[in-house]
This record gives C-alpha cells, structure tokens and sequence, in this order.
C-alpha cells in the first residue's frame, strides 16, 4: 500500500485511528513516520499532550511500518520513556524504524518529537505477524 492508500483507508473506516486523525507521512521497507495535528482533546489535566496519545502515534505508525514486509501485525510488547512533555506545539510527529525483522516477531525503535524538534519519548515496540495482507 502507498502512503496515499493507508491515508484514504483510514478516512473511510471508523476504528480508532480515524478518530485519532494520524496521518502516515513516509512509508518504506521498515520505515514509517507518521503526525498528529493536536487540539485540546490530546490534552490531560495538565494542559500536557496525553501519554495514550502519544503512544497511540507511536503504534500506529510501527505497526504500519511492520507491516511493509508484508502481512498483518499486531503488537506484543512496548517500552515507551518520556523525555520531555509535549505542550504549546502543533503537532507531534513520530518516526519508526526496524531494527530487527523476523520470521514471526519483529522489533521496532520509535522517536517522538514536537514542531520544534525537541524529543518527547523513546519507545520500542515488539509486533507478532498474525497473518497475510
């Protein structure tokens, strides 16, 4: 699938990530990035973008970057650290990258940051391959 296609698919449906409004940005073997234009309901208590936010961006685009090897996923394990908080920022833009793909599990690095650059959590994430496309 192109960028533009997982786009359009997530315009059509009503799950979760429609709701969320995750655009994937860049899509290639291993490699996915994907953004979050944010409004108030990303924000905790705090006035802070949401740590379910933040992890949802970070799976959704992992998952569509496990995915590029073919086949579906769905995820086993995650570590996520937060670095700094997000706030007073546009967006949130994630970056996934393989770092090992297997037969049935594959391990993925993740990097958040803000419209500025600055890094907001690290995480790694760890998907199952459930099936084919």
């Amino acid at each position: 699938m192109t960028v533009e296609e997982i786009n359009q698919l997530h315009k059509k449906q009503q799950g979760y990530i429609a709701k969320t409004g995750i655009r994937i940005t860049d899509l290639a073997e291993g490699h996915a990035k994907g953004r979050v234009v944010l409004d108030a309901s990303c924000n905790n208590p705090m006035d802070y973008v949401h740590g379910g936010c933040l992890f949802t961006l970070a799976d959704t685009v992992a998952g569509h970057a496990a995915m590029t090897y073919g086949g579906v996923v769905t995820t086993s394990s995650a570590e996520i650290h937060y670095l700094n908080p997000a706030k007073d920022t546009e967006y949130i833009e994630a970056e996934a990258n393989v770092i090992r793909n297997g037969r049935t599990i594959s391990l993925f690095d993740v990097m958040i940051r803000d419209d500025k650059g600055t890094e907001i959590c690290k995480l790694i994430l760890t998907y199952f391959k459930i099936g084919e496309q």
